[in-house]
């Protein structure tokens, strides 16, 4: 067993040896290799019942399934932070479909399957691009385009008996505060 001697000198601090988990990791794994009997002739350190209950709890503990049971079961939940940025981008762009979506994301530095956009965008009660209303709203198109607006008006006006002449009033909307109250 050299690996014993090599843990050996490596711990020849005092009389009693301490011994670190990655030590007794590998005696273990040395000691499981050689089996019950080789150990009676060559362990000195320690018994071979310990090496053998040392082999069971550092080095087959990996294999108890302990690892996956903490974790819960299916596909890691989506950061909230993503959500959140998921439906703004789908209501401040409402031509946006999943996959650009996705690619927006991608570019960001968020990773993320356009069937989770779905899935976020329908749980929070956002239809997909071809239901969603893809124009303007007046509304928005007022704001957007408020300080190039004139609002214009063409009337007629009697001049004499029978001559009308037409006449075109234009004012500027940016003077104005929208929406008007």
């Amino acid at each position: 067993m050299k690996e014993e001697n090599r843990v050996l000198h490596q711990q020849r601090v005092g009389k009693r040896l301490k011994l670190s988990d990655t030590n007794r990791q590998r005696l273990a794994t040395r000691a499981y290799r050689l089996g019950n009997r080789k150990l009676e002739e060559i362990a000195t350190i320690v018994t071979p019942k310990t090496l053998l209950r040392w082999y069971q709890r550092l080095v087959a503990k990996k294999f108890d399934g302990s690892e996956q049971r903490k974790r819960s079961p299916g596909r890691p939940p989506v950061a909230p932070d993503i959500k959140e940025l998921v439906v703004c981008m789908a209501l401040e762009q409402p031509s946006f479909g999943y996959v650009r979506i996705q690619g927006a994301l991608a570019n960001l530095g968020h990773p993320i399957d356009a069937g989770t956009v779905h899935n976020i965008l329908r749980r929070n009660h956002i239809e997909p691009v071809p239901e969603r209303n893809t124009g303007m709203s007046w509304d928005n198109l007022l704001k957007t385009h408020w300080d190039l607006l004139a609002a214009t008006d063409f009337f007629h006006r009697r001049s004499g008996v029978a001559a009308r002449l037409g006449d075109v009033l234009c004012a500027r909307c940016d003077r104005y505060r929208y929406p008007p109250r």
